[in-house]
């Protein structure tokens, strides 16, 4: 039978020392200490924390295992990290532990066991001096103290438990001297917006300007409160003694609790040190203004409407692949930013991208870290959907201001000027002061209609969908109207690539022929002929006016000469004067220089003529020709599909041995054989193709 005496128990504890296995020579100050440690735990094959207990003079008194855990965790009790310190009467300690998997960074959870044995120390009255990580197999080192000083402020803890102290009274008469009904357990779920401060205190969340928000957790229990059960009780019960039906972790910093009495609930955030009121937990948190989230809502309908899908991915699709890789990259930084919103931005929001755009994207986010950090962070990767590069452009209302405003300057800039294709139609359509400036052209290019529709008050979508209507609705009485039916689709274009179109399409190619001249130096002196359509033919005149009377140098040349355009404007350059042919005058004459039929013109001058000697550099593209001219002077043996290929390989990799290989395959393909000819095309057009990808990547990076 149990007495009812109080009786008096001497406890005495000592310590047992070890060998000392790990350094036979003296270690006289904690630089020592650590490296000794560092060298064995780098070794290790489970993460396993020690301190090292100091005197008063910060002489390293000996080390203590505290916990053996797994290859990524260990399980860290405040009774036994400070056990040896308090028996072996140390004045400081510092904390190590080892990151088998060589990873040198200090998660969410190194943080949390730093704070805590933080607030331990200031009522053990035992400094803690570092907390070091050791990096598996390398052995480098962290110190914690020195990349986050803050974590050392005691002010910081001091001041929570005063908060504390003065908040018990209130509490005690909060929870225990009334009955209060139910309780309900949250904690934060996978993938969302909470894990930028999981297992933070509350402080955390308010430095790095961070809200807790409802969305961001889910149930994990509830209960009817007992009498006598406080919050403290209920922290303990989730954390020793878990009821049967209980799912979750243990409780633990950043989860809530809510209480409810007579329908009245009110939110606890579990602190790093007691618990503090979350007021506005269960309110529906509004991060914009309804000016804010408006102008957020039509420019996604916009660009649902205009968004042209790749990757068999919508705009929606893609924000949520976009979002997906944003958390990833928190998780991977432990970086304390919340997500507001990922939105398709830019070029592709309207479908107006062009073949090389890549895909923008514009990521509001919560947080105290420097946009500039966080879009570093967000493209080392060089993250790509498919082929297309995503350029990930991170904000915070702090810094860039309102988000309704970049949205609005956006459109401005993206509307200024559009084009759209409508069947057989295409339209242009601009801003300007009376309204808007639009014309209608033909698949052809030429323009059909035009004029300004003068009501500057809609947008310039509202305008164009205006004038497709009419078009639509109205006969067509002059040609406009084409192939256009009422249930025609509007389809956007990139305006600066049509626009080119245009130009190429108006663009009328200069005629090319031969010219002779009996006098190369003064055309007018003799007989000149500039209407010359062959090489034969330029020659033999050549040839008959070498012997001229005149005493001239007869002369070669190339005219180019645009239809309907006065011939001043013609270009005329000689390129061949006794036995000379003179490359250098190319660069003063660029129509003719940059003129593919102009370089084959050339190759056949220099065929034709053998002995000529050639002054200046030959340009790789007239190499190009004169090869295909030596191969196929009397272009009957490539097919024009054959042509363009050796063309194309050649200019791609600028590598006129492998080039000419390939066109005597085909060339001589009597001779090789057609079995043999047809790989050496497939791998062709298969090196060109990765060729493009390869100078793609290029672009991107």
């Amino acid at each position: 039978m149990m007495s009812d005496e109080l009786k008096q128990v001497d406890v005495r504890l000592k310590l047992v020392e070890g060998n000392g296995v790990y350094s036979d020579k003296p270690i006289t100050n904690p630089e020592e200490a650590i490296s000794v440690m560092a060298d064995v735990m780098a070794g290790l094959d489970r993460e396993e924390v020690c301190v090292i207990n100091l005197d008063s003079k910060g002489h390293p008194i000996n080390f203590n295992v505290v916990s053996i855990g797994t290859l990524n965790s260990s399980f860290v009790s405040g009774r036994e990290l400070f056990k040896s310190a308090i028996l072996s009467n140390a004045a400081s300690m510092i904390l190590l532990h080892n990151h088998p998997s060589s990873e040198l960074q200090m998660s969410q959870s190194d943080r949390m066991v730093t704070e805590k044995m933080m607030y331990a120390s200031l009522f053990l009255d035992i400094e803690i001096l570092d907390h070091i990580i050791v990096a598996g197999r390398t052995g480098d080192t962290l110190s914690i103290r020195e990349t986050y000083p803050e974590i050392f402020d005691k002010s910081t803890y001091a001041n929570a438990i005063v908060r504390v102290a003065d908040g018990v009274e209130e509490r005690e008469n909060s929870y225990d001297t009334e009955r209060l009904a139910t309780y309900e357990l949250f904690q934060i779920k996978e993938g969302g917006n909470g894990q930028a401060y999981q297992f933070m205190g509350m402080d955390f969340v308010k430095n790095n300007k961070l809200v807790v928000d409802k969305n961001d957790y889910e149930s994990v229990y509830r209960g009817e409160l007992k009498e006598g059960e406080t919050l403290d009780t209920l922290y303990e019960k989730f954390n020793l003694y878990h009821p049967d039906d209980f799912t979750g972790h243990s409780m633990s910093v950043s989860d809530v609790i809510v209480i409810e009495k007579e329908h009245e609930k009110t939110a606890y955030y579990v602190d790093s040190f007691g618990f503090t009121k979350v007021a506005d937990f269960l309110e529906e948190k509004k991060y914009h203004s309804a000016e804010t989230e408006q102008a957020v809502s039509r420019f996604r309908e916009k660009t649902k409407q205009y968004f042209r899908p790749f990757e068999g991915m919508t705009a929606d699709r893609i924000e949520e692949e976009v979002r997906g890789y944003i958390q990833m990259k928190i998780r991977e930084y432990h970086l304390p930013i919340q997500i507001r919103e990922v939105m398709v931005y830019g070029s592709r929001s309207r479908g107006t991208e062009n073949a090389d755009s890549d895909l923008d994207i514009l990521f509001e986010y919560a947080g105290a870290r420097r946009e500039d950090d966080i879009f570093n962070l967000l493209h080392e990767d060089d993250f790509c959907i498919g082929e297309v590069k995503v350029d990930i452009n991170p904000v915070t209302e702090e810094q860039s201001g309102d988000l309704s405003e970049r949205l609005i300057r956006a459109e401005e800039y993206m509307e200024q000027e559009l084009a759209f294709r409508i069947e057989d139609r295409f339209i242009t359509i601009q801003s300007v002061d009376e309204g808007y400036d639009y014309t209608i052209y033909d698949v052809d290019g030429k323009e059909l209609d035009g004029g300004v529709y003068d009501n500057p008050d809609i947008s310039i979508y509202e305008a164009v969908n205006d004038i497709v209507e009419d078009l639509k609705q109205k006969p067509d009485t002059n040609g406009t109207k084409g192939a256009i039916t009422a249930e025609s689709k509007l389809n956007p274009l990139n305006c600066e690539e049509f626009l080119d179109e245009l130009e190429r399409k108006s663009k009328v190619e200069p005629l090319l022929t031969f010219t002779v001249a009996e006098c190369g130096e003064f055309h007018q002196l003799g007989e000149y002929y500039d209407d010359i359509t062959t090489v034969e033919e330029a020659i033999e005149k050549w040839e008959q006016l070498k012997d001229s009377p005149l005493n001239g140098v007869a002369s070669i040349g190339i005219l180019a000469h645009k239809p309907g355009e006065n011939s001043l404007e013609d270009e005329q350059v000689d390129l061949v004067t006794r036995k000379v042919l003179d490359l250098d005058m190319l660069c003063y004459y660029p129509a003719i220089r940059n003129d593919k039929r102009a370089l084959v013109m050339i190759a056949a001058l220099a065929s034709h003529l053998p002995d000529i000697s050639v002054i200046g550099e030959i340009p790789y593209e007239l190499s190009l020709q004169m090869m295909l001219y030596e191969l196929d002077p009397e272009k009957e043996i490539f097919s024009e599909d054959e042509r363009v290929l050796i063309e194309e390989y050649a200019l791609q990799f600028r590598d006129m041995n492998r080039s000419r290989e390939l066109a005597e395959h085909i060339c001589y393909q009597e001779e090789y054989g057609n079995q043999d000819v047809a790989p050496v095309v497939i791998k062709a057009r298969r090196e060109i193709q990765e060729k493009k990808e390869e100078h793609l990547q290029q672009r991107k990076r």
